[in-house]
């Protein structure tokens, strides 16, 4: 994940009890940090982005969920935020803008509708983490 701001640089994919973890510069590489988020490891596909003020989103597929979790330019992390609700969801990518808005996208099947797989995508729009979701279907109705 690279910050445009500042140059900073964290790569996504460690775990520290459970937590995903982050090696972050903002140097360049001539110095890194190891940071531990709020998000729960496990899953195949750890995202990030950074917003426009130096807040660095993580979204994860750990158990069949998709959450996210914000730090702020400080240092500090949110607590993790499950977007996307029962049932089976993979694959999410995850991208951020002006400050406190982001964007996760993944594939899912609600636990409703188990054989409907849908491109799912929830929007943040401020510093809380509050996402909307909006699923949509491919194929026939």
């Amino acid at each position: 994940v690279h910050g445009e701001k500042d140059g900073s640089l964290c790569i996504v994919g460690g775990d520290d009890n459970g937590h995903r973890t982050t090696d972050c510069t903002l140097d360049g590489g001539l110095t890194w940090k190891v940071e531990t988020s709020t998000v729960a490891t496990g899953g195949n596909f750890p995202v990030g982005a950074f917003d426009e003020a130096g807040n660095l989103y993580l979204g994860s597929d750990a158990g069949q969920a998709i959450t996210v979790a914000r730090r702020d330019a400080h240092g500090a992390w949110l607590p993790p935020v499950n977007v996307s609700g029962p049932g089976t969801h993979k694959m999410p990518w995850m991208a951020a803008g002006r400050d406190g808005a982001a964007v996760i996208a993944w594939y899912g099947a609600n636990a409703s509708m188990p054989d409907q797989w849908m491109l799912h995508v929830a929007i943040s729009r401020d510093q809380q983490i509050i996402y909307q979701r909006l699923p949509f279907r491919f194929g026939p109705a």
